[in-house]
């Protein structure tokens, strides 16, 4: 009797551990597509014939841009009460790098949030494309996680003069190592008959569950700081935040 159990033991540990590796090997490259240091050395999920979802979201992101010929009025500025408002302000300045424009992403909820900016020139910023039209580096702060405090900056110490197109785009929900957990979870909870966020309709995708509040903070020499919040709740998400004008 001993002996069964032991065996039942081991290939009950067994099937864990190659469920964790199967997972680890399925999210791996998620993890380091932001992982590169410039535009030649930058990380991407591998394409082959049989996947292209990151290359589909890469196209619906550039997509968005091109199609836009007359963007759409700023959303609203926010009305903050000017203790909150010079705190928020203290805060994005120490996130990266600061020049003549300053654009800086805020989000405090888990998700991958992206920042673009399309130049004057038609280069557009984002984190498979970190440098400006001259191959500066502008994309300095670029987060993949999210969570308390997560930040995105790009800034510009002379940026040429021109329009500067800035949108968010929702590039996931949870990291791979997230998803990781909440699959082990579920595997557990199937094992001990309970139910799992999967098989809950209620906890699925829920809009309260994914998301929330953005915030965009543009530094603009010469100019008083400007701050948008934008809502962000649905993957793949693509929303116009303003056009920054440089004289």
């Amino acid at each position: 009797m001993k002996g069964l159990k032991a065996i039942y033991f081991a290939v009950y540990a067994l099937l864990i551990l190659i469920l964790i590796l199967l997972l680890l090997r399925k999210c791996q490259g998620n993890e380091t597509r932001h992982a590169g240091k410039d535009k030649d050395t930058i990380a991407t999920k591998p394409v082959d014939k049989k996947d292209t979802t990151v290359a589909k979201t890469d196209t619906i992101a550039r997509d968005s841009f091109n199609k836009v010929i007359n963007p759409p009025d700023s959303i609203p500025q926010d009305t903050i009460p000017p203790a909150r408002r010079d705190s928020i302000i203290k805060e994005a300045k120490k996130i990266g790098q600061s020049g003549d424009l300053k654009i800086t992403l805020q989000w405090d909820f888990p998700g991958d949030i992206d920042l673009h900016v399309k130049e004057p020139s038609g280069n557009e910023i984002y984190y498979n494309n970190k440098s400006d039209r001259n191959g500066v580096q502008v994309l300095d702060v670029d987060n993949t996680r999210g969570g308390r405090g997560a930040a995105e900056n790009a800034y510009w110490r002379n940026p040429d003069k021109g329009k500067y197109q800035v949108r968010l785009h929702y590039y996931s929900f949870t990291s791979s190592v997230s998803k990781i957990k909440d699959k082990i979870k579920d595997f557990f909870d199937k094992i001990l008959d309970k139910p799992s966020q999967q098989n809950n309709p209620s906890q699925q995708n829920s809009p309260s569950q994914h998301g929330g509040d953005c915030r965009v903070i543009i530094f603009q020499k010469g100019q008083q700081e400007k701050i948008y919040t934008v809502r962000m709740t649905t993957q793949d998400q693509m929303e116009y935040v303003t056009t920054v004008e440089v004289p």
